[in-house]
């Protein structure tokens, strides 16, 4: 195993994670160009959103450019040899926010810095520093689904990455620490169940929800099969894309949406933008050469 080699640009100083968005590359420029028209559209229409009643202006333009720059970030790591795919991301990730009232933005982000961690698009060894501020969206995605299965899913993904080539040890302790949110999340909910109930209701989503997962998790699955060699190479070493890398972090994503479905319609809400990101992907994998929202 080798050492990683030393990056010149001053961000990977700080993280391991970080992906700079260079307005010289087009697709880059679409997105610099798609945040601040988002955070209009979100800002104007805030009155009439059912998730956005209420909401000030201002809080409601940063949701909206956040989610088009998280789902296409996101749609962009689990499809890194299709640029098509993460607009197709970002067109469906755009409609949840205006359709779907819960969508979890810190769910979104949590997931994408998870992805990351497993998939090593950057190039590079997550720091410290980002396992901790993984820990914190995950912590806080936690809280606001009251769903332990982030947590799961997030155990799993530190595991992975301590497991393939290149991993380090220290992934483990915040695996660990990931069960043991589980476990206080876990036990607090238990203490509230009355010591005479007999039986716990499962909550699932309504039926028309269940087809669109159905047919997402199909072709998704289709596509983290079929994907194979990789143009694309690491952001900071110019090194090759590990295509095992990208499969697992595929399955983290998908996991982590998966998991939103325990909770039924709720949960299914709460992880609108993470299967818009799938659905997208999915899209692109079948959809023919030269269309899509950026032309390719």
């Amino acid at each position: 195993m080798h050492a990683d080699p030393a990056p010149t640009d001053p961000i990977y100083r700080f993280t391991a994670l970080g992906r700079r968005l260079d307005p010289d590359e087009p697709t880059n420029l679409a997105v610099l160009w798609s945040m601040p028209v988002g955070a209009l559209i979100v800002a104007v229409l805030a009155p009439m959103l059912p998730g956005l009643t209420g909401t000030p202006r201002l809080l409601a333009a940063g949701e909206g450019a956040a989610v088009v720059l998280g789902t296409w970030a996101l749609g962009r790591e689990l499809a890194p040899d299709d640029p098509r795919a993460a607009f197709f991301a970002l067109a469906l990730g755009f409609a949840v926010l205006l359709a779907v009232p819960d969508g979890s933005i810190v769910l979104l982000f949590a997931t994408l810095l998870l992805v990351r961690i497993v998939n090593r698009s950057v190039g590079l060894a997550p720091r410290t520093i980002d396992g901790i501020l993984a820990m914190v969206l995950v912590g806080w995605a936690i809280f606001v689904t009251k769903s332990y299965g982030v947590g799961l899913v997030a155990a799993v993904a530190f595991g992975l990455d301590a497991r393939l080539e290149g991993g380090r040890r220290r992934q483990w302790g915040f695996a660990g620490l990931c069960l043991l949110m589980v476990g206080i999340l876990a036990s607090t909910q238990l203490s509230r169940i009355p010591l005479h109930a007999t039986e716990v209701e499962l909550a699932v989503p309504a039926r028309a929800v269940l087809v669109a997962v159905l047919v997402t998790v199909a072709l998704f699955v289709r596509t983290i099969v079929r994907t194979g060699t990789l143009a694309s190479v690491a952001d900071a070493t110019a090194e090759p894309l590990s295509p095992r890398r990208i499969r697992f972090g595929m399955g983290i994503a998908l996991l982590m949406a998966a998991q939103s479905l325990t909770l039924g319609d709720t949960g299914a809400r709460h992880g609108g933008f993470l299967w818009a990101c799938l659905a997208g992907v999915a899209v692109s994998s079948i959809a023919p050469p030269g269309t899509g929202p950026d032309g390719a």
